[in-house]
């Protein structure tokens, strides 16, 4: 077991056995994003990667993801807010 950025990344269990192809992640650190967008294209998810509000809108007008990794504390909107307008 290892962790990444505070979150729990178990290396011995997979969440492939679910039918999640399309992930989009949504955090404002940079090093979060490409840390969890690296995780994730190595175990064949198409991952989309966004700042805020204003970037994952533009993903959810062109894509329609099987999961949002969401972080809470982003700067301008929570992602409580962001929750509730999706």
């Amino acid at each position: 077991m290892c962790f990444l950025a505070g979150f729990q990344y178990i290396t011995n269990y997979s969440i492939s056995f679910m039918t999640v192809r399309k992930i989009i992640l949504v955090d404002d650190d940079i090093s979060i994003l490409e840390s969890f967008k690296t995780i994730l294209d190595s175990e064949g998810y198409e991952t989309h990667t966004a700042l805020g509000g204003d970037t994952l809108a533009l993903h959810l007008a062109n894509i329609m993801p099987d999961l949002i990794l969401l972080d809470y504390a982003l700067p301008n909107e929570n992602g409580g807010e962001l929750t509730r307008k999706i």
